[in-house]
């Protein structure tokens, strides 16, 4: 019990991440657990050299390989851990996840994109939103599927409403700004410039209680792959 004591897990990524870090301690008593922005900041803070390092994110990239490039400066005894979605089967549990959240509506889901090749998880995960019971569709802010197509897609299918879902971890800038935001260059205003009614999902996806555990399930697995060896 005493090694864990001198562990602990830093929570990278953007946006508010204090509310789940309070629930992370909650779940995870024995360790430290601290966030930042930065890996490198982090690491300096928190003041342990037996630390995972839990990035929340929703995929790999340039963000994640900048993380495991900073954390690998501290030592051996720091352990990087996956994003959300490292792989098909936690793809699977996350459309789940939105299914059972937003069935039988129609949904736009918007992330952040990348240019990055792990950005084709996002195609891969409309595949999955295509199989459930909903009607999705799927854009992002950089990378592809563009607007455009998103939006080309939902006027060849007549759609009169949407809802817009944020697939990013906290609803921040990008969130209220470029997604819901009234400004006329927002993909609210833009859908709505096309006569489709829009409404709004202003929460990023931790504040799903499903995808934290989702979360909490993984960093479990890397502890005791990681710093606990």
């Amino acid at each position: 019990m005493e090694q864990k004591k001198q562990a602990g897990i830093l929570l990278v990524g953007f946006g508010n991440l204090s509310d789940f870090a309070k629930e992370a301690a909650h779940r995870f008593p024995d360790y430290k657990i601290s966030f930042a922005r930065s890996a490198a900041e982090g690491l300096k803070q928190i003041g342990l050299r037996r630390v995972l390092v839990q990035p929340a994110f929703l995929l790999t990239g340039i963000e994640y390989d900048k993380i495991r490039s900073e954390a690998k400066a501290f030592g051996d005894t720091t352990a990087v851990g996956h994003p959300l979605l490292p792989d098909n089967e936690r793809i699977e549990k996350l459309a789940d996840i939105l299914e059972r959240e937003y069935c039988g509506k129609t949904v736009l889901f918007i992330g952040h994109g990348t240019s990055h090749p792990a950005g084709e998880i996002y195609r891969k995960l409309y595949l999955a939103l295509k199989k459930k019971s909903l009607t999705a569709f799927m854009g992002v802010l950089d990378g592809n599927p563009k607007l455009e197509t998103a939006l080309s897609e939902i006027l060849h299918h007549s759609v009169n409403s949407i809802l817009l879902v944020p697939l990013m971890m906290t609803a921040g800038k990008h969130v209220k700004e470029e997604i819901t935001g009234d400004t006329e260059g927002s993909w609210r205003s833009l859908l709505e410039q096309q006569g489709i009614k829009t409404s709004c999902v202003d929460k990023g996806l931790l504040a799903y209680p499903p995808i934290r555990e989702m979360i909490f399930a993984s960093i479990e697995q890397s502890i005791y792959e990681g710093i606990n060896k």
